[in-house]
């Protein structure tokens, strides 16, 4: 669990009906006086960690009830927080709870892409590129197995979830280095179904019978992706963040792969170049004058 994830949590326990914890009030209200996460993803975050909590967790999410914090009394506070505070200064229930209503009102506040992203959840349908609008994000927590396991119509496996999850200590898009590199692998996650293919190869999910298979796909990918043929070292800069790349292989195999696999893209294009200029021909042949409006 990370920083992001902790918070959340905490966070989400606030407007929660089964508990009213000084503690829980006492760390918001510390956190309020200096916060030093990105207050974006801190709110994707809480968003997500409400989802994969459970359906009343849900209710509390679409209707927080902020009476809720108000619940917490000097009585609590007395014999649940202050034996903690070791002699510490007082703590004002009053202004914490209006701090901390204050500072959490605009976290729960969604989007119609995060309304979305629950409402589907809801039908156990998981789509974390809703929620998450960073790619590297939506896969890095996004990964979540607790949410394969309530969603069993997804796109993803549970089991997959779990690989990628594992692939991400040493592999991921946070690694890719460079504006070409980072350009290309945008290029490859867009080019289908919003990348789910491209990042189940990425991120270590096997589509085909072999692994050998998934590297040739996965960089297939990548050279469709490009823009030239010269970029033989961008797109292998790119794969060796993959979870696919084996460090036992040299770099010269994984080049001779991208070299075949330009060839075969220049091969098609040149193919498809030569059809649409016979089929302008053959429409010329036959008198069609509007060919210059419809290829224009």
């Amino acid at each position: 669990m990370n920083e992001y994830q902790l918070y959340a949590g905490k966070f989400g326990a606030m407007i929660r009906s089964d508990r009213h914890s000084p503690r829980d009030l006492f760390d918001v209200y510390e956190y309020t006086k200096s916060p030093m996460l990105n207050r974006d993803l801190l709110h994707q975050c809480l968003i997500f960690d409400e989802c994969i909590s459970g359906t009343e967790r849900i209710k509390d999410l679409c209707n927080p009830d902020w009476n809720n914090i108000s619940k917490i009394t000097d009585t609590s506070v007395g014999t649940q927080l202050t034996p903690l505070m070791k002699g510490k200064s007082t703590f004002d229930l009053d202004s914490a709870v209006k701090t901390v209503t204050d500072f959490l009102k605009p976290l729960f506040n969604m989007t119609d892409n995060e309304k979305e992203f629950v409402e589907k959840y809801k039908n156990h349908y998981y789509d974390p590129t809703l929620l998450f609008e960073s790619a590297d994000m939506a896969v890095r927590i996004g990964w979540h197995p607790g949410a394969f396991s309530f969603c069993q119509n997804t796109w993803v496996s549970r089991e997959d979830a779990i690989t990628m999850a594992k692939s991400l200590e040493y592999c991921g898009e946070y690694k890719i280095k460079g504006l070409k590199a980072l350009e290309l692998f945008n290029a490859a996650r867009n080019r289908n179904r919003k990348g789910f293919i491209f990042y189940r190869l990425f991120y270590g999910c096997s589509v085909s019978n072999s692994r050998e298979d998934d590297e040739r796909m996965l960089l297939s990918q990548l050279v469709m992706a490009s823009k030239s043929n010269k970029d033989i070292d961008v797109i292998y800069d790119v794969f060796k963040c993959s979870a696919l790349h084996d460090e036992a292989k040299s770099q010269e195999y994984y080049k001779t792969i991208i070299k075949e696999e330009l060839k075969k893209k220049s091969a098609l294009k040149s193919k498809d170049n030569g059809a649409h200029f016979r089929d302008i021909s053959n429409r010329m042949d036959n008198g069609k004058d509007d060919y210059k409006d419809k290829d224009r």
